[in-house]
C-alpha cells in the first residue's frame, strides 16, 4: 500500500511537472554525457516540428539541425569538458522539421564532477523568431532612416553648390557695374543687389552648415561683425516692401560706440 502510495505521488508530481513544461511554451532538455543520450519534453512539436520521441537522441544529430552559419561560433559542450562555464545562453537558429530556419534561445546548466569533467547539461529552448523578426524591421528602418538623410544631405549640398555658382555671377556682374558711372540712385539700388545676393550666398552657406549638423561636423567660431551694418542690410532688404505699403523703417542706436561685436 505505501509503495501504490508513492507511485501515486511521483505520477501526480510527473503529471504537475509536465502541466508546467506545457505552460512555459518552451522545449526543455536534458543531455547525459555518460550515455550522451538527450531527452527532450515540452513544445517540440510546435517550435520544431517534432514530436518529443523524434527529437534527436544524441548530439551529433542535434548539431546537424543547427544553422551552419551558427554552428561554427557556438562553444561546444557535448564533448564532455565543461571548462570555467557553469550555464550558457546562446541565440541561433536550429532547421525546423521542413527544414526552414527558426531562432531559438537556448539557456542551459552545466553539472561537472569535483574533476571538473562534464556530467550533465540541461536546458530551455524558446522561439524568439517574432523576436528577430522585429529586430529586423527595425534594422532596416533604421538604415532607411540613415539613407534617406545622406540623400538629403547630398542633395543639399550638390544643390546650394549650383545655386552658388550663378549667384557669384550675379555679385560679380553687380561690382562691376557699381564701378561704372552710375546715378545715385542707381548706385543704391545697385548696392541693394549686391547686398541681397551676399545674403543669398549666407543663406547657402547656412543649408551647408545645416547639413555638417546633422552629421555633427559642424565647428562653431567666434568672428567680428559689425552690428550697425547688420542692422542697416537688413533694413535694405525690406526697405522696398515697406515704402510699398508706405511704411517708413527706421533705426536708432542708443550707444554709438556699439558696433563691433563677436558673435
Amino acid at each position: 500500500e505505501a509503495g501504490q502510495l508513492a507511485m501515486a505521488e511521483k505520477a501526480a508530481m510527473e503529471e504537475q511537472d509536465r502541466r508546467l513544461v506545457s505552460a512555459l511554451g518552451q522545449i526543455v532538455y536534458h543531455y547525459d554525457v555518460s550515455s550522451r543520450k538527450m531527452h527532450w519534453r515540452g513544445e517540440c512539436e510546435a517550435i520544431l516540428g517534432y514530436p518529443p520521441d523524434e527529437m534527436p537522441g544524441g548530439p551529433g544529430a542535434w548539431k546537424e539541425r543547427i544553422h551552419p552559419k551558427d554552428a561554427a561560433r557556438l562553444p561546444d559542450w557535448t564533448n564532455g569538458e565543461a571548462g570555467k562555464e557553469s550555464s550558457l545562453i546562446r541565440e541561433y537558429r536550429k532547421k525546423n522539421k521542413n527544414g526552414d530556419p527558426v531562432w531559438v534561445l537556448d539557456r542551459a546548466v552545466l553539472t561537472s564532477d569535483s574533476s571538473g569533467r562534464l556530467v550533465a547539461v540541461d536546458g530551455v529552448l524558446l522561439d524568439i523568431s517574432k523576436q528577430k523578426r522585429v529586430e529586423g524591421d527595425l534594422m532596416a528602418a533604421r538604415d532607411a532612416a540613415e539613407s534617406a538623410g545622406r540623400a538629403k544631405s547630398d542633395f543639399l549640398a550638390v544643390m546650394s553648390h549650383e545655386i552658388r555658382t550663378p549667384m557669384n555671377g550675379v555679385i560679380g556682374c553687380t561690382n562691376l557695374l557699381l564701378e561704372m558711372p552710375v546715378t545715385p540712385e542707381q548706385r543704391e539700388y545697385l548696392t541693394t543687389i549686391r547686398k541681397c545676393g551676399d545674403s543669398l550666398l549666407h543663406l547657402i552657406n547656412d543649408i551647408l552648415d545645416f547639413s555638417k549638423m546633422e552629421s555633427d561636423k559642424l565647428i562653431l567660431e567666434a568672428r567680428p561683425f559689425s552690428l550697425r551694418s547688420c542692422v542697416e542690410e537688413v533694413l535694405d532688404l525690406y526697405g522696398l516692401m515697406a515704402a510699398e505699403k508706405k511704411i517708413e523703417l527706421l533705426v536708432r542706436f542708443e550707444n554709438a560706440d556699439l558696433d563691433w561685436i563677436n558673435g
